[in-house]
């Protein structure tokens, strides 16, 4: 009978370590990078701009992504403004936009990607006058 309590007791202690252990396991998230950059180099109020995000997962180009988009704010305003973009099909993906007044502004991305989604930190422009 002794023998018995403890063969169960053992059994409960080795499940209650294996949950424990199991619950303290750290499942490795994704790095996920940005390389946001503008496709002209002189960026002009009231033109045409295109902007590049290049989007890397675990160091490999994210061709894939289920929907990225871009934020856009002109310096001293809370507000932005949302874009989504075309996807390239090669870890780049794009959007069209204009700047009403010359200026800093901040973009920043958000890829959305499975059940993952990550923004980027504020990528800082400046637009001259046309």
């Amino acid at each position: 009978m002794k023998k018995g309590i403890i063969v169960g007791l053992a059994i409960i202690m080795i499940s209650i370590f294996s949950i424990k252990l199991s619950e303290n396991f750290n499942i490795h998230e994704s790095s996920i990078d940005f390389d946001i950059l503008p496709v002209q180099e002189v960026l002009l109020k009231n033109r045409a701009i295109l902007l590049d995000a290049t989007i890397t997962k675990d160091n490999e180009k994210l061709k894939d992504a289920n929907r990225v988009y871009f934020e856009i704010r002109e310096a001293g305003s809370e507000n932005y403004r949302k874009a989504n973009s075309t996807n390239l099909n090669n870890g780049t993906y794009r959007v069209q936009t204009t700047f009403p007044r010359s200026g800093e502004y901040y973009i920043r991305a958000t890829v959305e990607n499975n059940e993952l989604i990550k923004t980027s930190a504020d990528f800082k422009v400046y637009v001259d006058k046309a």
